[in-house]
């Protein structure tokens, strides 16, 4: 039992270094930028080649998969609506980080649970 509370707090250490890398490279991306997020998307979404639709399409259709995924276990683990509310929103606004952000509070539910 002591041996997987170590593997699970490896791997929650694990996911929160993932989140941060990932938080900080957003937070460079936007704050380095010549123009705003926003008018960048548009741009990008105006001028998009089969391969970038291609590409965005399968992040998508992950991220729903995901989301399904994620109300499903949610209400199994016994979370609010508020919660899952708050993770679906982020997974489809944010992408990798609602991902993370829920697979680590799940994570820490669940070893909390366990202690």
């Amino acid at each position: 039992m002591k041996d997987q509370t170590m593997n699970d707090s490896k791997q929650i250490t694990g996911l929160i270094g993932l989140l941060t890398a990932f938080i900080f490279l957003t937070l460079y991306i936007a704050l380095t930028s010549t123009a705003p997020i926003w008018v960048e998307a548009a741009q990008m979404l105006s001028n998009v080649s089969s391969l970038q639709f291609h590409i965005m399409v399968d992040i998508y259709l992950l991220v729903l998969l995901f989301c399904i995924w994620m109300i499903k276990d949610s209400r199994q683990q016994g979370y609010s609506i508020k919660i899952q509310i708050v993770f679906v929103f982020l997974s489809v606004s944010l992408i990798s980080i609602g991902v993370m952000s829920y697979l680590i509070y799940r994570a820490k539910s669940q070893r909390n649970i366990l202690d």
